[in-house]
């Protein structure tokens, strides 16, 4: 059997590491948050911003239509105006990089945190286990220590 300061040493690294561990899940947590806020603002921002470039665009192409008085005006509108639009999340491969890299990010994130939970776990069990080695020790001390003033009492 350990001595009981061993086991309040032991006691109190674990603490420690537990105390330690739920700092690194709230720091994780938040992190997540932010990353996800950054995600569904890159997919905000993108679609708000695709969806008003090409509003401006169709309504620049009806505004040339109705001045432009030449029969051949679509052709040429065409042809001037054709693949044009903003592209959104999806299509234009260098926002969709990003989306990806933001959401790999978040992939890790989540992976870390599963795996401190699961380090909380242990330590919170590793706790639980010295608590009751103590408790089993400091009763077997005191058993020895009343046998032994039984054993004084009667050999005086």
């Amino acid at each position: 059997m350990a001595s009981l300061s061993s086991l309040y040493s032991e006691l109190s690294r674990w603490n420690s590491r537990l105390s330690d561990l739920n700092a690194k899940l709230n720091k994780l947590k938040r992190r997540k948050t932010d990353t996800e806020g950054v995600k569904n603002a890159l997919r905000t921002v993108v679609n708000n911003n695709s969806n008003d470039i090409n509003n401006r665009l169709r309504t620049t192409r009806q505004k040339l239509e109705n001045a432009i008085e030449y029969s051949g005006k679509e052709h040429l509108l065409d042809a001037i105006l054709s693949g044009k639009e903003e592209r959104t999340l999806g299509v234009d491969d260098n926002l969709t990089s990003a989306d990806n890299d933001l959401q790999r990010e978040l992939n890790d994130i989540v992976r870390q945190i599963a795996e401190t939970e699961s380090d909380i776990s242990y330590a919170r069990s590793r706790i639980s286990s010295i608590k009751a080695e103590i408790a089993a020790e400091e009763r077997r001390q005191r058993e020895a220590a009343a046998k032994a003033a039984a054993n004084a009492a009667k050999n005086p």
